[in-house]
């Protein structure tokens, strides 16, 4: 898609994990200086509570399965060596898979070797996953939208936020269902409704305004 359409993405406070998975194929990533960025990483985990369920429940349990692999995820029993490993095997299969979309989606990166260098689940700042290739450039959501702007080569155009932000009035009653907003809509004086509109709009941004307790028109 991304050869198509540019895609950039924006780093906030924490990018790590999944986030990052999904960001890394990106043709532009921006970060902060303190972003919490990477832990490309996996691991596996399974309980043994046998011990639990037969010393303090006083619940013992009999097993019939038609697999020899069935009752693996069970949660009752350690795992024994050929089901270790063949956990281990998963968890290495999917670790694989993500290096392989970092290093397809960070072209500074040649190799899964490379990759697997500077990940093994260990996380990074914004400003140390610029040094090492995992984002392109210190910025925030602002400077993404100008590098999108420029990548896709456009000179007019306009931002939408999405989802779209609740008015004050609609946080409230959202409290009490859609329709107790679709009611405050009905019974409340339009001019009342047109202030929370303005408010709301102002909240799109991190600016400071200064509201008059008034409306002017021009004709």
């Amino acid at each position: 898609m991304k050869d198509k359409k540019p895609v950039v993405t924006s780093f906030g406070n924490v990018a790590a994990s999944g986030g990052y998975y999904m960001s890394a194929g990106s043709n532009y990533i921006f970060a902060e200086n303190t972003t919490i960025t990477g832990s490309i990483g996996v691991f596996g985990l399974t309980l043994a509570t046998k011990k639990f369920w037969n010393d303090t429940v006083g619940m013992t349990f009999d097993t019939e399965k038609s697999h020899r692999f069935a009752d693996v995820e069970a949660l009752v029993r350690k795992l024994d060596p050929e089901e270790y490993s063949k956990m281990q095997g998963l968890v290495d299969s999917i670790y694989g898979d993500f290096l392989n979309v970092v290093v397809q989606g960070r072209k500074t990166l040649e190799s899964t070797e490379q990759a697997h260098e500077i990940a093994q689940g260990r996380v990074w700042s914004g400003e140390e996953a610029k040094n090492i290739g995992l984002v392109d450039e210190i910025g925030g959501v602002e400077e993404a939208i100008v590098k999108a702007a420029e990548l896709a080569q456009l000179t007019d155009y306009n931002v939408e936020v999405f989802p779209k932000k609740k008015s004050s009035l609609e946080e409230f009653f959202s409290q009490f269902g859609d329709a107790s907003i679709k009611m405050a809509k009905a019974i409340l004086p339009e001019s009342l409704m047109k202030i929370i509109k303005i408010n709301q709009k102002t909240k799109l941004s991190d600016q400071i305004y200064t509201r008059l307790p008034y409306d002017i028109t021009i004709e």
